[in-house]
């Protein structure tokens, strides 16, 4: 739009703009948005360089001073030195002192240990001779009960004897009670059979007796429905419900009419308040050019334009017109459906309980019929449950089995008496059991016990000789710790006198160590200062270069020379084409640079035209002359952008501009768009001009119908 497409009105798109907006433009067309980044990129690497500078002096000036402490460093290392040397030989005597009785406290602690375990052994062995005595007595007891058990082995073994023989009659009689009581048992079971059986058909007849009343209430019931008189009153209610939705489709659709009608009232007084626009601007127009579309304006056209609009208005109120009555008695006829229909409401408020009323009497109806056949089986039904209880026609087979049950039972030969005396006896000879397992235990055990006790008295024996041997020991011992207490009483001294020497040698060590430390960072700083001092140089050095370059991107550097060289290409192109519509008579300069009032020179892009009555400025020129004015400089900067894109610019548009020229302007105006058509493929003018068809060989020609505009190539 600041280039090759000169809009319709808007052909003084970069001419009028400031002289800061025609630079701007100027320099997007030679693409100099680029020396912006290169400059942005120069800053940023310019900050990076002035914080390693910072950097690198801080470092030098830390070295510096570190160096200035170096002979008070070397002085303070040879004192402590000397004073270490003299600690060292003072520790030394000391540790001989304390190696002399040094581990005391260990040794003494562990005779005392020693003497811990001596006297638990003691006390250990005391106790063993306890236990071993009481072993001989508790020995000597269980062999005196063994014994006196077996000298009344032959009463023991008669009376067991009799205890087996009753145990074996007693086995015979129990096994007879115990078929009895599973007979027993059996025929309770039999006997609990027929009578679940009976329970169970005197329940299944009070059952069908149940049903055969619900059906008689249910067959009873149904005659008390009409259902003929609600059929009909349903049918009438149908009716009116036909009625209901007939009225509720109408309805909708007068809704949906009454819709468009007023979407088209609306769209209505929008075209016509557009239309009343255009007729007040045109009957407001009196100058040869159309308000409303910039083309060339007679009086006869204006009046036949005038009453094309007046006719257009018109038929639109018509239009409107119809359009509002219509909306109107949709509202009447709307009106009177919603009265009718709330009238219908009412007399339509039964009818589903009405259905919900008739359903019902239908499904009584056909359940009583039902009913009536459903009584007559289960009448039959009970006749036969009570014959069958009445004749006990019910059980055979358990009865059968428990007549079997009785047979067996009477059978055995089972006698309670006899199973009763048996039953005496063996709570008789009873004890007999546990004294013959006494009597085996004391023969198997007695011998055992006799050899236990030989043992434990001889061992008692070795207790006692060890019990003196460790009494002697724990003398020993305690003549041992009275000794080492006193060695231990030295050890801690000693030990504290050396443990305080070698703190304070640790403490020299310490600060010789920081002090040589020091002393080695400081030799090293030397070679980092210089290190440090050359690098400093040559990041200087680059920060020069990069703040050169910074200049060199910077607006007033290599984009302020780019546009300085384009400058004469776009004066020597649009002068040449401005010369051709002028016959010479005009001339146009581009400068970018202006004097300021303060002193120094400013940048702009300023357009000074001049022809034969001297230089004047661009606003004071008429329409035809600033258009063709515009128009060279246009042109001049279309076929810049495609030198400087490095591809031919293709297309150019015109859009109207030719009413401002007289025929001599127009004439000339379509001779330079002629000779420059060779430079662009297509060039496309836009124009309601017919005496300006002529001119170009091919039209495309536009033209309004009621169905739209028909474009035709002539």
């Amino acid at each position: 739009v600041h280039s090759a497409y000169l809009q319709q009105g808007k052909a003084d798109a970069f001419t009028l703009k400031t002289a800061a907006e025609r630079k701007r433009i100027l320099s997007d067309i030679l693409g100099l948005d680029q020396w912006a980044d290169y400059e942005e990129a120069a800053k940023t690497r310019l900050s990076e360089i002035a914080t390693l500078i910072d950097i690198l002096e801080h470092d030098i000036s830390r070295i510096e001073t570190e160096i200035a402490h170096e002979p008070q460093l070397k002085a303070e290392l040879a004192a402590i030195t000397a004073e270490l040397n003299q600690r060292n030989e003072d520790l030394n005597e000391a540790s001989e002192r304390y190696n002399r009785v040094a581990n005391s406290a260990a040794a003494l602690a562990r005779e005392r240990q020693n003497l811990l375990a001596v006297e638990r052994l003691i006390a250990g062995r005391h106790d063993d001779i306890a236990a071993a005595e009481a072993e001989i007595e508790r020995q000597a007891q269980k062999i005196a009960t063994y014994e006196g058990t077996i000298a009344q082995g032959e009463t023991i073994e008669s009376g067991y004897q009799q205890l087996l023989d009753a145990r074996s009659n007693q086995s015979a009689l129990a096994e007879q009670l115990a078929q009895i009581q599973d007979l027993d048992r059996r025929r309770h079971e039999l006997e609990s059979a027929l009578t679940a059986q009976r329970t169970a058909l005197i329940r299944e007849a009070d059952v069908v007796r149940e049903r055969i009343s619900g059906l008689d209430r249910q067959r009873s019931t149904a005659a008390d429905a009409d259902i003929e008189a609600l059929r009909l009153k349903l049918s009438e209610l149908r009716a009116l419900e036909a009625q209901r939705n007939a009225l509720t489709k109408a309805l909708e659709q007068g809704n949906l009419r009454r819709a468009e009608l007023r979407t088209r009232l609306k769209a209505l007084t929008e075209t016509g308040q557009a239309l009343n626009d255009r007729l007040e601007r045109l009957e407001m127009s009196d100058g040869a050019t159309c308000p409303l579309c910039g083309g060339a304006l007679t009086s006869d056209h204006r009046d036949e334009m005038l009453a094309d609009l007046e006719r257009e208005r018109e038929s639109m109120r018509e239009d409107y017109s119809k359009c509002r009555k219509e909306v109107g008695a949709i509202n009447d006829g709307r009106r009177e459906s919603e009265r009718e229909l709330e009238a219908l409401a009412l007399q339509l408020k039964d009818l589903p309980a009405l259905q919900g009323q008739l359903g019902a009497a239908v499904e009584s109806a056909r359940k009583a019929e039902a009913a009536d056949a459903d009584m007559q089986m289960e009448m039959a039904n009970l006749s036969q449950l009570e014959a069958r209880l009445d004749s006990a026609d019910f059980g055979r087979e358990l009865r059968q089995q428990l007549r079997q049950v009785n047979e067996q039972r009477g059978r055995i030969a089972y006698d309670p008496d006899s199973h009763a005396d048996i039953k005496t006896q063996l709570e008789t000879y009873a004890a007999f059991d546990r004294q013959h397992t006494q009597l085996e235990f004391a023969r198997l055990n007695r011998p055992e016990a006799q050899a236990t006790r030989a043992a434990t008295r001889a061992r008692l024996g070795n207790l006692r000789a060890t019990l003196d041997d460790d009494e002697r020991e724990r003398e020993r011992v305690l003549a041992e710790i009275a000794a080492l207490e006193d060695k231990v009483v030295q050890e801690r001294e000693f030990r504290a006198e050396v443990e305080t020497i070698r703190a304070e040698v640790a403490v020299l060590n310490e600060r010789r160590t920081i002090h040589a430390q020091e002393l080695n960072a400081i030799a090293a700083g030397r070679e980092s200062r210089k290190r440090l001092a050359t690098r400093l140089k040559a990041t200087r050095h680059e920060q020069g270069l990069f703040s050169d370059l910074r200049a060199a991107f910077g607006r007033n550097g290599l984009p302020a020379m780019i546009i300085d060289t384009a400058i004469p290409e776009l004066e020597a192109e649009a002068n040449e084409l401005l010369s051709r519509m002028t016959d010479g008579r005009m001339t146009l300069r581009l400068s970018t640079q202006r004097e300021r009032i303060s002193g120094g020179m400013a940048e702009t892009l300023d357009v000074e035209i001049a022809d034969e009555l001297g230089t004047r400025a661009y606003e004071l020129y008429s329409g035809g002359e600033s258009f063709r004015i515009n128009f060279a400089i246009r042109i001049a900067l279309s076929k810049l952008l495609a030198r400087r894109a490095g591809a031919r610019l293709r297309t150019l548009f015109i859009d109207e501009g030719f009413g401002t020229q007289d025929e001599a302007g127009q004439s000339k105006l379509v001779d330079a768009i002629s000779k420059i058509a060779a430079d662009f493929d297509l060039v496309l003018v836009i124009t309601h001009i017919d005496e300006l068809r002529q001119a170009f060989p091919v039209h495309l020609v536009v033209e309004k119908t009621p169905n739209g505009s028909i474009v035709t190539a002539q």
